[in-house]
This record gives structure tokens, sequence and C-alpha cells, in this order.
């Protein structure tokens, strides 16, 4: 296998090392070197990315599960090489997301005015009715688990695959409350609903799954104070459990 090739864009003999990486291609790299597929991003920039658009919406179905899969198939490659990305730019990414934000607040406000409107009866509810406020955060909660588990509930209601009730999984977490906890400070800056072996260190796919009920049975779900929930991350210590 030679070391070089031909570019069929600018015509240039080049080192491999200037090419990327193709197994659609015989010789495994792209006919374009690296220099003219950036120069011809620059010059296309919103062409290609409105033609990006066109194709996600056509074939959106066929991406979903060709990446389910992908995301399957690597999961354990997928998740260390994302929480080394992370730690390696957590600064540039945390201003990122405060830019963003701070780009976009007139569009968030509008957009929060809008789910109030939608949702007022049920906000109300959550502010004075302790158990539809747990039931309603325990589900969001499962729907997101499961999101980032490439799956759903499929229109479930959550209880219907819990092996316990609202009611018992409220006198649990009451049993497990510390000093100063209380239904009124369950919220974002007060305390969560941990996970005493973390999700992320279970693999499940459907509700049904083994693993799924071992994650959210009650002996692995505690009320954590905010800050210590952020700051335990997925570290899990077997022996203190």
């Amino acid at each position: 296998m030679t070391n070089s090739k031909k570019c069929s864009k600018c015509k240039k003999v080049k080192d491999l090392c200037n090419f990327s990486k193709n197994k659609l291609k015989k010789d495994n790299f792209d006919i374009w070197c690296n220099s003219c597929k950036k120069k011809y991003y620059q010059d296309n920039k919103e062409k290609i990315k409105e033609n990006k658009k066109k194709y996600y919406k056509i074939n959106k179905e066929k991406i979903k599960e060709y990446r389910k899969k992908y995301y399957q198939k690597n999961k354990k490659k997928i998740n260390i090489i994302t929480k080394e990305y992370y730690k390696q730019n957590k600064d540039k990414l945390l201003e990122q997301k405060h830019n963003y934000y701070k780009k976009n607040k007139n569009k968030r406000y509008i957009y929060m005015q809008k789910y109030y409107q939608n949702n007022e009866y049920q906000i109300k509810r959550r502010i004075i009715d302790g158990r539809f406020k747990l039931k309603h955060c325990i589900s969001s909660l499962i729907n997101q688990k499961l999101k980032n588990h490439l799956s759903s509930k499929n229109h479930q209601s959550t209880f219907s695959f819990l092996p316990y009730t609202i009611d018992e999984l409220k006198q649990h977490l009451e049993k497990l409350f510390t000093k100063g906890m209380t239904w009124n400070n369950h919220t974002t800056h007060g305390w969560h609903i941990d996970h005493i072996k973390p999700d992320s260190l279970f693999n499940y796919k459907l509700v049904e799954d083994k693993e799924f009920q071992e994650c959210w049975a009650l002996e692995n779900l505690q009320p954590m104070w905010a800050d210590e929930n952020i700051k335990k991350g997925n570290k899990y210590n077997p022996c203190l459990s």
C-alpha cells in the first residue's frame, strides 16, 4: 500500500495523513484532501447546512434508528469519549451554554410564557400537592433517563411498570430525609432524588429489563441535597450501599 495519493480536487499528490479515512472508498480514504474539504466547507457553509437539514427531514426515522443501534453497540466507548471531552473542555462548554442562554434570553422567555399558559393547572397543582409533584417529577426523570438510553415509556403510565406505588415511594423518601429536608424544598437548588448506584452504570433499553427495575428500585433511591448530588456525579462505592 502506498503512503500517498492524488487529491481529485487540487490534483496534488499528498501523504495519506492529509486525507480523512472513509470505509466506503476502495483505499479507505477520501478522494479530497483535508485542505480542499475545509475550503469547500468554508465557501459553501450555508448551502451544506441547508442540505443537511433537508436530508435529515426526509430521513429522520432512518437516522434515528441508525444512531440508536450505533449507540447500543458502542455505548461504553461513547461514554468514555464524552466524559473525557467534557473533562478537557469543561470551561469552554459552560461558556457556550452561558452564551446560548444569553443570546436566546427573549426566545426562552416567550417559550416559558407559552409553557405556563398551556400547563397552568399542572404548575399550580404541583405547588400545592406534594404527591402530584412527586409523581410528575419521577415520571419526567424516568422519561429523561430512558431518552439517554435511546428508549421511551411508549406512553405507559409510570407506576404501571414500577414495583411500588407513588405513596410507597413518598414514604420511602420521607424515612431517609436528613435535617432540613421537606417536600417544599424538593427543588432544583434544594434536594434531588438520587440513584445510589448511578443510572449511567446500568445497561437497559426497556422498562421491563432487569437492570431498569434494579436501577429504579426503592432500595436504589434516596433524597440528596443538590450540591452533594452534583459533586457525587456517577461515583459509586458498593461497600457504602
